[in-house]
């Protein structure tokens, strides 16, 4: 039985600690289950727990008559000695008066604010869901592309794998397009929304001059700017990650993301450093690959991560 300052998950039986003005609040456990702290048990003014003077609360000496009847006192059907609502007509014997149904579809908006139809929320998360699994993807293109544009560096003369690259970058970046797309169907708050159409953007622009850099012989500089549209859309792509686990009470979710943003953008400094250095060494660049590599591991980390939350949220309702 947990302590009077923790309290546990009803799913995974976590236990946290209660801290000071939580009690009655909903928060999200980090196996994706939301649920409302209980309140405290209540006290009397000395502090003590409270004492009826003969050992039986009001409520039920106000319900003497109708429990020593034993029968309900609108439908004299039967009950037990201690029962206060009739299970027959739904009379309360306190009170005698019956208990009306809430109309059908009437259930109030939950704390989160999401007010859907339990049906749309599910498609909703799905298509979220295909939207993170499209960006793993789009994720581990990038990552496929950086490895054969180095193996292109050190094998001269090898179209082929200069073309696998070309190929594989094209497809990440459509993959993560096709990605923010699903996404923007995503439970979220606008201003995540706003982002990740801002992610769009950038994957749509930086597709198309990617397609112009590779088939129509453009400057190298068109393929360093469709590299650096990818890779703002990324960063967007995170900030809309954030702003859902915010809104999904992720919070494991929601370091992680910082921790991701804070890694891209040293990673980012450091290459854009090592590409003005005069006298640039492969250590160097070494260096700046190892921080590209660690960043887009663990942007793949927290995908997968959020991933599993969702479907775990969606599955459960």
């Amino acid at each position: 039985m947990p302590a009077a300052n923790t309290f546990s998950c009803p799913s995974c039986e976590k236990t946290y600690r209660l801290k000071e003005g939580m009690a009655g609040k909903k928060v999200g456990c980090k196996c994706g289950e939301r649920f409302r702290i209980p309140e405290a048990a209540a006290e009397d003014e000395e502090g003590g727990p409270l004492e009826l003077s003969d050992g039986t609360p009001a409520w039920l000496a106000d319900a003497a008559p109708a429990a020593a009847a034993a029968e309900c006192s609108r439908c004299n059907a039967p009950l037990k000695p201690s029962a206060v609502l009739c299970l027959n007509c739904g009379t309360d014997q306190r009170t005698g008066a019956a208990a009306v149904a809430p109309p059908a579809g009437s259930g109030s908006m939950d704390d989160d604010g999401d007010d859907d139809a339990p049906a749309a929320t599910h498609r909703r998360m799905t298509l979220t869901l295909w939207g993170i699994n499209a960006q793993i993807l789009s994720l581990l293109a990038k990552g496929l592309t950086l490895i054969l544009g180095i193996v292109a560096v050190f094998a001269s003369n090898t179209p082929a794998i200069e073309w696998a690259a070309v190929a594989v970058a094209l497809a990440g970046a459509g993959l993560g397009g096709l990605g923010a797309v699903l996404c923007l169907f995503s439970p979220s708050p606008l201003w995540g929304r706003v982002v990740l159409a801002a992610s769009l953007a950038c994957y749509a622009a930086g597709f198309c001059v990617e397609v112009w850099a590779e088939l129509g012989g453009a400057h190298w500089l068109a393929a360093a700017a469709a590299t650096l549209l990818g890779v703002v859309g990324l960063l967007l792509f995170l900030g809309f990650l954030l702003s859902l686990a915010e809104h999904l009470d992720f919070p494991e979710v929601t370091d992680n993301a910082n921790k991701v943003f804070g890694t891209t953008i040293g990673a980012l400094a450091a290459a854009g450093f090592a590409w003005v250095l005069p006298f640039g060494t492969f250590l160097v660049m070494i260096g700046v690959l190892a921080m590209i590599v660690y960043a887009i591991w663990m942007y793949a980390t927290l995908l997968i991560d959020l991933s599993r939350s969702v479907a775990y949220r969606r599955d459960r309702g």
